[in-house]
């Protein structure tokens, strides 16, 4: 029976076994079937992942390109504005011209019947008195017949062997009666004209001399005092412009847009006032020529109408402190409250101006140009927001750019330092920077002033076509890659993306880019060095009233670019640190001439010209900072102005 039982057991083992592999078979055929959907789901999953990616940079391009040419509509929209208000300017020119002619002609015209009427009396046709016998219907009260329009004053017998005058006196008023159509009539038409006698013109004469005198006294009594009286009785008149006409203007003006918020005949006015107060020192200024200055030549309409409630002439303007700005005009960022006390700097001492040229730089130009041609366009709804003009540009350092533009990363602050670095160099003149732009745009010279674009180009050009497109947005320009000691060919390599795999590429790249960058930097070395040997001899020729002028001199022209190191409080500070620093460069000095002893003629020199003994340290000094071993050394370095 057991055996039997085993059997039973074994049959049915093997059934259930059987059974299993079936069922492991079945799930094994389920498990591929779902396995092949779900790479198939992948497959089509990556399919349209990349579609989306593709169709995502295609609308991102076309993103960049409607934005490009918006901007440059806008920039054609300006431009045509700008050209309109020249063109309106010149109009009114021109009828202000016009009108002193249409004046000028008409006293060439009293000037000429004045001469007539000596010229009659010279001839002898009598005194005024006996040309006042005219009556009505041409009969005078001593019987004698007047000549008729269609009679010939040579057959009267009154007039018989006695020459007359016949002229047509015209209107001033009508150009049609003038005395020019006499030359274009024809001979037919003239005897109707010639019908006037001699008394008819002198009496006509005698009123137009009585109300030229007449006009004449009224001149002569209108003197200075008069003038005077009449301004300062406008300005107790003068009621206050109504804050509410700016209110409109003022809450839907925004820093980003191109166009200023004043109609185009208050644009037109304001731009000639402006043209007309052109040289004149601010504190000479009216309210008005300071409102159309705030609006129009700072661009900052916004504070138009605090400033016509508050600011009444130029000279007030001058003595209003950073507080008093911020009071006074609603000014609450920082930025444009800088912007406008480095303007009302320049207009304080315009000789102490180191760059004639920076107003020029407007914050259009900045954001829609300066901005784009160093590859950082993603700062421009910042710079546009503060309103960055040249004069802001020049002053900014790279705890601004941190604190007040957001540019956290150290590479842009870098990047636009040394933007600003090159600028300085060229003295802040844009027509230098574009034509030697132009003039390296189709040769590999000139590295210094290469735009973003202009490397991109050049990536292409020397075979590295597939990564040139990754140089855009990344900050990188030619002042940076000249400028910048520690960016090397591995940097722009980076910068590029190319993987350090490709070893091949990235050594074709740094014998292209040693090409390119080291003729650069070795002429900017020498052009430095050849600036300080000319400084040294200029200073070793100069006795010590030269030196005393040179360092009031640099006091005095580092008003401008205290104001970011914020020194722009008071003279007195300025004058106390010039004093600390002179004892303190005084005091090095002697030490250096105590350790270089060592050198006799180094010695004798300076034993000779004591009075050189301050300049000494300084030239060790700026030998010793132009060597530098780290990045944070170069990025200390760049924040001071050259």
């Amino acid at each position: 029976m057991s055996e039997k039982a085993l059997k039973q057991d074994r049959k049915r083992l093997k059934a259930e076994k059987f059974d299993l592999l079936t069922q492991m078979k079945q799930l094994y055929s389920t498990l591929e079937d779902k396995e092949e959907e779900l790479r198939e789901f992948i497959r089509n999953y990556e399919q349209k992942m990349k579609e989306s990616d593709e169709t995502l940079k295609q609308m991102s391009k076309e993103r960049e390109e409607m934005e490009q040419e918006r901007w440059n509509i806008l920039k054609r929209a300006r431009d045509e504005a700008e050209r309109a208000v020249l063109l309106c300017t010149q109009l009114g020119l021109k009828d202000a011209h016009i009108k002193e002619l249409q004046e000028e002609i008409a006293m060439l015209k009293e000037k000429r019947l004045s001469s007539n009427h000596d010229t009659r009396q010279s001839n002898g046709f009598g005194s005024p008195g006996s040309m006042s016998y005219r009556t009505v219907n041409g009969i005078d009260s001593r019987g004698t017949p007047t000549p008729t329009p269609g009679s010939d004053p040579t057959t009267s017998p009154s007039y018989a062997g006695t020459p007359t005058i016949s002229m047509h006196y015209a209107d001033p008023m009508s150009p049609r009666k003038g005395p020019m159509m006499m030359q274009n009539l024809s001979p037919d038409h003239r005897p109707a004209l010639l019908s006037r006698s001699a008394e008819d013109i002198f009496n006509s004469m005698g009123m137009g001399a009585d109300m030229g005198h007449v006009k004449k006294k009224a001149k002569e009594k209108k003197g200075t005092w008069g003038s005077i009286s009449r301004v300062f009785s406008r300005s107790k008149k003068r009621k206050p412009l109504d804050p509410e006409l700016f209110e409109n203007h003022r809450s839907s003006w925004s820093p980003k847009e191109s166009a200023s918020p004043l109609s185009e005949e208050s644009y037109v006015q304001k731009l000639r006032l402006l043209e007309e107060t052109h040289g004149t020192p601010m504190q000479h200024w009216r309210a008005a020529t300071v409102l159309a200055w705030l609006e129009i030549t700072m661009d900052m309409p916004q504070y138009g109408a605090a400033c016509a409630e508050n600011i009444k002439s130029g000279k007030l303007l001058l003595e209003l402190s950073d507080s008093e700005l911020e009071e006074g005009l609603g000014i609450t960022n920082v930025m444009h409250r800088r912007k406008l006390r480095l303007a009302i700097e320049e207009h304080r001492q315009p000789s102490l101006c180191r760059y004639p040229k920076i107003c020029l730089m407007t914050h259009s130009w900045i954001a829609e140009e300066w901005l784009p041609s160093i590859a950082l366009p993603c700062y421009l709804p910042s710079f546009s927001e503060h309103l960055v003009d040249g004069r802001v540009l020049d002053t900014l350092t790279k705890k601004d750019l941190e604190k007040h533009f957001g540019i956290a990363r150290k590479f842009h602050q870098l990047s636009i330092m040394h933007a600003v670095q090159l600028l300085r160099m060229l003295n802040f003149d844009r027509q230098i920077l574009n034509q030697r732009r132009m003039n390296s745009e189709n040769m590999d010279i000139d590295p210094l002033v290469w735009t973003n674009q202009r490397l991109v180009k050049w990536a292409a050009s020397i075979d590295l076509g597939e990564y040139a497109d990754n140089l855009k947005g990344t900050g990188v320009h030619g002042a940076l890659a000249v400028l910048e000691p520690s960016f090397t060919a591995d940097t722009i390599a980076t910068a590029l993306g190319i993987p350090t795999s490709k070893n091949i590429i990235r050594r074709h790249l740094t014998t292209e880019w040693q090409n390119l960058i080291q003729p650069a930097r070795l002429s900017l070395e020498s052009e430095s060095m050849v600036a300080k040997k000319s400084k040294s001899e200029k200073r070793l020729a100069s006795g010590s009233s030269s030196i005393s002028l040179v360092s009031q001199g640099r006091s005095s022209s580092s008003i401008m670019p205290s104001y970011a190191r914020r020194t722009l409080d008071r003279y007195d500070r300025r004058r106390s640190s010039w004093r600390f620093s002179t004892w303190k460069s005084s005091q090095e000095s002697l030490r250096s001439l105590t350790s270089t002893k060592k050198t006799p003629p180094v010695q004798s020199s300076t034993a000779e010209r004591p009075h050189l003994l301050p300049l000494s340290p300084k030239l060790n000094t700026t030998r010793h900072r132009r060597t530098f071993s780290s990045h944070s050394d170069v990025e200390t370095l760049t924040v001071t102005p050259v």
